[in-house]
């Protein structure tokens, strides 16, 4: 009889819970096999749907209903798979590093939740002659099986499978009824700390399957690789006398090879095999026919190996391009739908990913045979995080007597974790790697847990990231780290430990970012012991929820008056919660991608293959001649460029004449055929090269106009022209009035500022750079540059003799309370035309933080909504995120530039701009150009109501436009978890120089390009 007892002692992990097995479903027949439709296996029965349930606050209570048989249970109707706190029971938490309850283990809370869930099935006669199990995929955290009333077992390992004979329970060509009684918490929750929403109940498929007496339990598929030659060892195990034979199918479909089993093993040999790889996942089919069952394998030949320090996949060395994949989904929580993972994986080979850390458990099996099919390498990792509890004091205990990862009690509960996921994963050539868990210290309950997987399997690599706390001990066959600097990675790159190097995870892609990934790639393709990593991570965590208001939003933790929780920090991936590649999606799809085209020193275009298994000439090479957003010529060839290697491109590049503006060759490698994850002519690869063509200025335009009158005023200068007049304000330090053709342009002065609402990635800088109030960190002092305002000192305004009118102006930028950040000078100059021009000049005055950003910011009145520029595009771009963009020629709107990170914050940032024109929908508006290249970000959003807003969706979006004409704007960077921003993007130069010409005028009656090109007017 199941006790309370048993969810506080960590010996107890299971009753009457079958061992583990490898995952297949058997079938009757061999065409209903290679269907692989579940829905055709005679005994398969799928228990997805509705459950009745019924949910208790505490688990005594929960069991006193359980053994009441007069009970007036009061049900619910909910869907299985599920989580509860989806579903309307328990409450919302998000944590990331401490458990949701007192660190006191084996021990869990009095007030433990329970969820009853039961229902009825249909036991057919005919299953009276067989076996019959229930398997459940996932259940969090620890469940109790009833059926027919009585106690059937239990077991915990909310990620792991668990399979009971109900057999004996059963009462056949009748109704069953199956309850299963989940609890919130249980010992086993000190091993399940992972970095997520805390969610509960039956959130995996459930299934009975009716089997033969005498059957086929399990079996493992061995590898050994000779020269031109594959032999496969099945080695399996049954329940009472079966025969097992095995056909195996070459991925043409073709017989390969077939053999008898003799009670325990059978051979088959490959010749001349095609081999599994994630760039071609060629995969054979085995069908093994045991008695009366058929089962459908696909078997994938690969070897991997270490050689010469490096990874290597069937003996070619390899680069993991990789991400971090939870199952989460906004409204199912834990539970991923198959249309989902299909929906992921298809996005993440779109974006050059070939690898996928299941962190930190294991995904379901559906996930890992779609990533055989799909060609993804896995790090397959065992349900294990104690973050929570690793650490005193803020450090990670090591070899710790304090922790269960030491203690002799808790070794069986560390190690049938890697048992049961090693077991349930072993037949998937996708997974290389066996992760045996995350952050959760090192003892020698990971030493037992290695161990015993090398005692199993010596075909794929041992990882675990904390064994870097012990300084990578021999049993790891993998040196991983988290967040190293690119600086340490590129000295481990230099060490001579013969294992490989792994960033298990890196580059943070919280909100908007990452900034570092290109950085960290240029250091890892130097070295073969540098053998790739992955992005944390891929999708942001969230709950569909909506405000007090009623606004949908995504909730994240503290939107749900939980006591404990970590913020937004859960909103940290490259997709958004729906699957909406955000810009670091293809920042990311950029760095990764397998070919880059670069000038070489005598100026012929060459292509390197980045590649480890595919020729460039599989793909075919579009080239395209464009200037001022126009195509000029364009061809498309192929670049027969080996794996690893870099080649000349044989393509004859048209002459181009000389030009005002700047001429780009821009080249993609596509798709010559529809793939599963793509239609044909999807681009794997693509860039832009300038080209060698000189670029000349036009003359400028000579206007006649009405020469200028300048009126000095208390309150400063009114310059005034045909058909424009302009005011410079002493008191705002700037001009406060751009009138043209009777049209003010400003709502506000424009104002010298080196203020923008912080990304997530600067919470720890923001603290150094901006003044928050009561919530100033004692003893710490910040910079105040969210308060910055600007002095004159000096300022005049006289006619030249040329009819410009020029104004000067000296002055200083200081923060509140603060001393002077800044010594400027600013020379404005306008000309009888309209042209504004601006020459500032500025020197570093005081020691402190590097500035978010230096530049102009122009509030601009309601109308201006079309936006065109040329600089990169057409997403934001950032000096370290910038790789995925184009310089071209743009049209798009203001609202368009707006991007909805769940949790608000700077945004739509535009690098190398040359000119930008906005405009309302009669053309009519402000132009801008420089005659270098400039930021520039255009958006409705007041940046700081954007950085109050804690969420998307209530963000106010204004009529008018805040325009930013930017020096430079600092990177991005991955500091939300990673490593300070990289000196070379941080804006912390002492002597400053830039300027820009505003034009305020009709957009119909002026091409801005050829304004921008244009000499400036003297």
């Amino acid at each position: 009889m199941f006790q309370l007892t048993y969810l506080e002692d960590p010996a107890r992990l299971q009753e009457n819970r079958l061992p583990a097995r490898c995952w297949y479903i058997p079938f009757a027949d061999e065409a209903a096999a290679a269907a692989g439709d579940k829905a055709r296996a005679a005994g398969y029965r799928l228990l997805n749907g509705h459950w009745r349930f019924s949910y208790f606050d505490a688990a005594p209570a929960a069991l006193e209903a359980l053994e009441d048989p007069a009970h007036p249970w009061q049900w619910d109707a909910l869907p299985v798979p599920g989580c509860w706190q989806t579903q309307g029971y328990g409450s919302h938490l998000y944590t990331n590093v401490n458990y949701p309850f007192p660190n006191d283990p084996p021990h869990v809370p009095d007030r433990n939740p329970c969820g009853v869930y039961e229902r009825d099935f249909y036991a057919a006669a005919e299953w009276a002659d067989r076996r019959v199990f229930l398997r459940f995929e996932g259940v969090d955290s620890a469940f109790a099986l009833y059926v027919n009333g009585v106690y059937a077992g239990y077991s915990q390992g909310a990620h792991l499978p668990a399979e009971f004979d109900l057999t004996e329970l059963l009462r056949f060509g009748a109704e069953n009824t199956l309850r299963v009684a989940v609890f919130q918490w249980c010992d086993g929750s000190y091993l399940e700390d992972q970095d997520q929403f805390r969610m509960s109940g039956i959130f995996r498929d459930v299934y009975l399957l009716a089997r033969p007496k005498a059957y086929l339990w399990d079996y493992f598929i061995r590898q050994t690789h000779r020269s031109g030659r594959v032999e496969l060892k099945l080695e399996y195990e049954t329940r009472g006398a079966v025969p097992v034979s095995a056909a195996l199918l070459d991925p043409a479909g073709q017989l390969a090879a077939r053999a008898d089993g003799d009670g325990a093993a059978l051979t088959l040999t490959v010749d001349r095999p095609v081999l599994w790889n994630a760039e071609h996942p060629a995969l054979y089919t085995l069908v093994l026919r045991a008695g009366e069952e058929v089962i459908r394998e696909d078997v994938g030949l690969r070897t991997v190996t270490v050689e010469n320090r490096a990874l290597c996949i069937n003996g070619v060395p390899v680069k993991l391009r990789g991400v971090n994949r939870h199952d989460t989904h906004p409204r199912l929580g834990h539970y991923t739908t198959v249309e989902t993972m299909v929906r992921d994986l298809q996005l993440m080979k779109r974006a050059n990913i070939n690898t996928i850390r299941t962190s930190h458990y294991p995904n379901p099996p559906e996930f890992l045979q779609l990533c055989d099919r799909y060609g993804f390498y896995v790090v397959d990792e065992t349900d294990l995080e104690m973050h929570g509890g690793a650490q005193f004091d803020g450090v990670y205990a090591i070899r710790d007597d304090r922790l269960p990862n030491h203690q002799d009690a808790w070794t069986a509960a560390f190690v049938e974790r890697a048992q049961r996921m090693v077991e349930r994963d072993k037949n998937r050539p996708s997974v290389i790697f066996w992760s045996l868990g995350n952050e959760s210290g090192f003892g020698k309950n990971h030493e037992a847990m290695a161990d015993w997987i090398h005692s199993r399997d010596r075909s794929r690599l041992v990882h675990y990231e904390n064994a870097i706390h012990a300084g990578h001990p021999a049993c790891v066959d993998v040196c991983s780290a988290m967040y190293p600097t690119v600086e340490q990675v590129r000295q481990e790159g230099e060490r001579d430990d013969p294992r490989p190097y792994f960033l298990c995870e890196y580059s943070h892609a919280m909100g908007n970012g990452p900034g570092d990934a290109a950085d960290y790639w240029a250091v890892i393709r130097q070295s073969p012991r540098l053998i790739g990593g992955c992005i944390w991570e891929w999708a942001d965590h969230a709950v569909e929820t909506t405000a007090p208001d009623g606004t949908p939003v995504y909730g994240y933790g503290g939107d749900f008056g939980e006591p404990m929780h970590d913020g937004n920090f859960c909103m940290d991936g490259l997709v958004f919660p729906d699957r909406t590649p955000s810009p670091g999606y293809f920042e990311v799809r950029a760095v990764y991608q397998g070919a880059d085209l670069r000038w070489d020193p005598l100026g012929r275009l060459t292509a390197e293959n980045r590649f480890d298994f595919t020729d460039l000439a599989d793909y075919d090479l579009e080239l395209k001649v464009r200037r001022d957003g126009e195509t000029i010529w364009r061809t498309v060839c192929q670049a027969a460029v080996p794996p690893h290697q870099t080649a000349p491109v044989a393509a004859e590049l048209p002459r181009v004449d000389a030009c005002a503006w700047g001429t780009y060759l821009h080249w993609a490698l596509r798709t010559r055929t529809d793939t599963p994850w793509a239609a044909a002519g999807e681009a794997v690869a693509e860039g832009q090269l300038p080209m060698a063509v000189p670029q000349v200025r036009l003359p400028a335009s000579q206007p006649v106009c009405r020469p200028l009158t300048v009126e000095a005023r208390p309150t400063g200068w009114q310059i005034t022209g045909e058909d424009f007049s302009y005011h410079f304000s002493r008191t705002d330090g700037g001009f406060d009035s751009l009138v043209r053709a009777g049209r003010e342009l400003l709502d506000a002065p424009m104002k010298l500022d080196v203020y923008r609402a912080p990304t997530d990635n600067d919470r720890n800088i923001r603290l150094d750079w901006y003044c928050y109030g009561s919530l100033e960190i004692p003893g710490h002092s910040s910079a105040h540059y969210n308060l910055v305002e600007t002095k004159t000192y000096e300022a005049s305004c006289t006619l030249l003799p040329d009819g410009r009118a020029e104004l000067a102006q000296k002055g200083v930028l200081a923060p509140v309370a603060r001393r002077p950040i800044l010594a400027f000078r600013c020379v404005y100059r306008v000309h009888p035309s309209g042209e504004l021009q601006v020459d500032f000049s500025g020197t570093r005055l005081e020691k402190g933080p590097y500035l978010p950003r230096l530049g102009f910011t122009l509030v601009l009145r309601p109308g201006l909504e079309q936006l065109e520029y040329y600089g990169r595009g057409p997403r934001e771009s950032y000096r370290d995120m910038r790789h995925h963009g184009m310089v071209d020629r743009y049209r798009t709107t203001v609202s368009a530039e707006y991007v909805p990170y769940p949790k608000p914050q700077e945004h739509g940032n535009h690098t190398d701009v040359q000119w930008a024109a906005l405009t309302d929908d009669r053309g009519a508006g402000l132009l801008v150009k420089t005659p270098g290249s400039i930021e520039l970000a255009a958006s409705h959003c007041d940046p700081r109501k954007l950085e109050a807003a804690q969420h998307s969706g209530l963000v106010e979006h204004d009529a008018r436009t805040w325009l930013r004409i930017d020096y430079k704007v600092s990177g991005i960077g991955s500091n939300s978890c990673g490593p300070s921003l990289a000196p070379a993007y941080r804006l912390e130069e002492r002597e400053i120089t830039y300027g820009f010409t505003l034009l305020p005028a009709d957009r119909a009656a002026i091409d801005p390009a050829h304004w921008a090109a244009c000499a400036s007017l003297t």
